[in-house]
Formats: C-alpha cells, structure tokens, sequence
C-alpha cells in the first residue's frame, strides 16, 4: 500500500478487518483502572516516540496543528479535502487515535451489549450490520467528508468495533470443530476471490465477509490455522505490530526516496527497524511495569 505495491491492494480493506478483529478479541477487565493504564502505556510512549522520529528524518516543521496529533485527536476532526491534516506527520496514527477510541468505551460497552438476552444477540448483529449497510449506501459523499466519516472517524470505526464484539458474544459458547480439508480449500477461495474482486465490491459488504472469516476461523480449528497464527516469526512480529505499524510507513520512505534504497530492501529495513523498536520499547516498558 504505502510502497505502491499494486499486488497488495487497499489498506482499508486491512484497517476494516482489525476493528472488526479487535472488537471480537476484547476481554472484559476486572479492574478498569488497570486496563486502562495497560493501554496508555502499550500507545502512547511509544507513538510519541514515532512522533519524534518522524519529524526527525522527514525534516517537517512543526506547527499549531501538532497538537490533536499529540494528543490522539486527529481522527475526531473533519475536514473537507482529500490530503487532510490528519495524514500528516505519522500519516497512519488516525488508525491509532480511532483504536484508542474504541478501547476506552470498550468496557462500558460490553457491559451494555452482555445485557442483551443471548438468543437476541443474532438479531442485534444482523440489525446491525444491515444499519452500516443503509448508511454506507444511502450517505456517499465525493469529498473528504466522507472519507472522514466511513474510512477515519471513530464515531464509525466504533460500529465495525461492536460487530466483532458481539460476534465473540454470539459464539462464545459454541464449541470448535476441526475442520475439514475441502473446507479450508472453499474458504481459501472465497476470500481469493473476494481479495481479487475488491474494487467491485460494494464497501458495505466487505465488514460482513470479515466477520465470516473471524467466526469460520473460531468455529473450525485446522492444521493450517496451526501453522500460520503458531508460527514462531509470525507470533514474534504480531506482538510488535504496534511499533511495526507506526514506524514502517515514514521509515520506508526515508529508505527508499531519501537513501536510494531499492523498493524491497527499503520494506526489508523498514519492517526490522520497526520490530527492533518495537523490541526494545517492549524490553523498557516491563521494566517499568514491574516495578
């Protein structure tokens, strides 16, 4: 995506299936206090830490607007152009500061959705997602209002958020089956399919195959689900993914358009410096933690 790789395809379609991912993982905390304080400090040094890299190596001068960037807040605010504000600097922190949203109502909101009666959670999800669906279809704005609205804005990331969470609810006491082969096989062609087919597909309908996949891949323990989520390089960059994506875009572009690296070894470096930050900050913030 930001190395204009056209193999890959629209980021969004990867931000869409983490909010949805996100949502379905949440596990109510005992203690709010202590969640809280878990996730302020998972984002906040370590994005201000990209923040100050990031002005560093693209030599941007820093203005007034720094200060909703600063503070998470850049995703709250609208703007009618097409190249917003809310791109610069850490270009992909909007994703960070509408996560960040979700995770501070998270809690109240599952108290919410739990006192839904269980045989009526299909009902609210279906209803849901059918509501996105109406919305998405009857609002289509040609402006960066409405890339605001549907791609940046938490206010609409929070429902993606919902639909995973009460998915996870919907399912949670179902037991997993192994699936078998030809299964994976359809499944894989599904999602081939539809990884081929994204840019004719409606975008109201992309939220609803995410959540397919989330529950196919729950409902149905493989071996290939084994091997990929248990593979040890996998697990090792998924657990500094927060470093890996607030470094690797602006890092990638230092590499490739300033140093002259070529494209491959400009990803290449980009991703290990990343999880090496990503590595130390971790190595630091237990230290402070336990204590």
């Amino acid at each position: 995506m930001h190395a204009d790789m056209k193999f890959i395809g629209e980021g969004w379609l990867i931000c869409t299936f983490f909010f949805v991912l996100s949502g379905f993982l949440y596990k109510q905390p005992e203690k709010w206090g202590v969640y809280y304080k878990k996730k302020l400090l998972k984002i906040f040094p370590l994005y201000w830490l990209s923040l100050v890299v990031c002005i560093f190596v693209r030599h941007i001068a820093v203005k007034w607007d720094i200060i909703p960037h600063v503070l998470l807040l850049q995703s709250y605010i609208p703007s009618p152009s097409v190249a917003p504000y809310y791109y610069e600097y850490v270009g992909v922190s909007w994703f960070i500061s509408s996560l960040l949203f979700c995770y501070v109502i998270s809690p109240p909101l599952y108290m919410l959705v739990t006192k839904i009666k269980k045989s009526n959670v299909q009902l609210v999800l279906v209803t849901l997602v059918l509501a996105m669906f109406i919305l998405r279809s009857s609002l289509r704005f040609h402006d960066g209002y409405g890339i605001w609205l549907f791609y940046i804005s938490p206010f609409y990331r929070i429902l993606e958020y919902l639909t995973g969470m009460l998915l996870a609810i919907m399912i949670r006491n179902l037991e997993p089956r192994k699936m078998q082969g030809q299964e994976i096989i359809s499944i894989l062609l599904v999602f081939l399919i539809v990884f081929y087919l994204r840019k004719g597909l409606a975008v109201e309908f992309i939220p609803v195959v995410f959540l397919l996949f989330i529950y196919y891949v729950y409902m149905y323990k493989s071996v290939l689900m084994d091997v990929v989520f248990g593979n040890k390089v996998v697990v090792f960059i998924a657990r500094y993914g927060m470093a890996l994506y607030l470094f690797h875009q602006f890092l990638f572009f230092f590499f490739w358009e300033t140093n002259g690296f070529s494209r491959f070894n400009a990803i290449l470096t980009a991703i290990i410096v990343s999880v090496a930050i990503g590595y130390c900050y971790s190595k630091i913030l237990s230290i402070f933690t336990r204590k």
